[in-house]
């Protein structure tokens, strides 16, 4: 299902669409040019992503990372694919799921969940009461149902924000930005210290 990225770039340097950003920029960069409004979000998404849950931080990630894999969102599935794998996912497991989630060696109690989050994601208006059963039928109470509709908002959220601002990022960032969401969740994510910046373009 993954599509094949094809972003804007010179030689093997990523180009964001905008001044303020460079092919080390990433989502913080793009809140702190407009931190006011983005601080509001990072405490959402901190809330929905790190609050006690059913699921544990580990499969939010593989949620949001696989809701990202379906937009074909680079940076935020390379981001949390590494924040998944930090906190105990297995990365071949999520690429398979996006390539083939009936055989992905993955909790099958999982596999409705991300079924029903793939359909709100690409068609949103065509579900149904029997997707919400078919996730009860596995084991999932209205909470984690509630918390996976909420991941999925978030991702939908994120996703066209750093696609529309030209961000794709690469494999080192991913690296650095996957970890430190895994470290310290989401809360700071709208700081950007001096230094932070200078780390992603030694």
């Amino acid at each position: 299902m993954l599509a094949t990225w094809a972003p804007q770039a010179f030689g093997d340097r990523l180009v964001p669409f905008f001044s303020f950003l460079d092919d080390d920029s990433g989502m913080r960069d793009i809140a702190q040019h407009d931190r006011e409004r983005f601080i509001h979000l990072y405490k959402f998404c901190h809330a929905v992503m790190r609050d006690p849950s059913p699921f544990s931080d580990a499969e939010k990630e593989f949620i949001a990372a696989y809701v990202s894999g379906v937009n074909a969102c680079q940076w935020c599935h390379g981001a949390h694919s590494v924040t998944a794998q930090a906190l105990g996912a297995d990365e071949a497991a999520l690429k398979k799921s996006l390539e083939d989630l009936d055989s992905a060696p993955i909790d099958e109690r999982l596999k409705p969940v991300l079924r029903y989050v793939e359909k709100l994601t690409l068609t949103p208006s065509r579900v149904t009461e029997k997707d919400i059963e078919e996730v009860r039928n596995a084991g999932w109470e209205e909470d984690a149902i509630q918390d996976a509709i909420l991941i999925c908002a978030v991702f939908n959220c994120y996703n066209p924000i750093v696609d529309g601002y030209g961000v794709k990022g690469r494999r080192d960032l991913y690296d650095l930005h996957g970890a430190r969401i895994a470290e310290g969740g989401y809360a700071s994510m709208s700081k950007i210290e001096a230094s932070e910046r200078s780390a992603t373009s030694a």
